[in-house]
């Protein structure tokens, strides 16, 4: 039987419904080409995985994570760092993030065009362009 890595040997987007720390690293250890991912119930992942995620997978462009509260503010900066083209991140229900972790998704990456997440008071939407800073990110909108 051929892995799944032999059948997609050029995979460059994934969606998945879920998925672990460890099974994600080996992902992102194998397919550094990753653009757009998806993972829609990711529970138990934690900043590790990002971390991983952030370092090996350095083109990604679309980051969407529903449903996780293993994700802190150290899993911010090097997914600002490793990926500085992501333009559009979705982080719905990352109760672990500060709104200093989101000032600094907002202020270092300069290529984000939409930004989305969903807390306990609703739902806060970015999705303008800056005239002052050039930043693609201008307004912040809350319930």
């Amino acid at each position: 039987a051929m892995s799944f890595t032999q059948v997609f040997p050029q995979l460059t987007s994934l969606t998945i419904p879920e998925v672990s720390t460890e099974a994600l690293v080996c992902v992102c250890k194998q397919y550094h080409q990753l653009q757009p991912l998806t993972i829609s119930r990711p529970y138990a992942l934690t900043d590790p995985a990002i971390t991983a995620l952030a370092q090996h997978c350095p083109a990604l462009q679309q980051l969407f994570l529903r449903g996780t509260c293993g994700i802190s503010d150290r899993a911010i900066f090097p997914l600002v760092n490793h990926c500085p083209g992501i333009t559009h991140l979705g982080l719905s229900s990352c109760c672990r993030l500060s709104p200093n972790g989101y000032a600094q998704i907002i202020t270092g990456l300069k290529e984000l065009y939409y930004l989305s997440y969903y807390t306990t008071a609703g739902v806060v939407f970015y999705n303008t362009t800056s005239t002052t800073t050039g930043s693609p990110i201008a307004s912040i909108t809350t319930p």
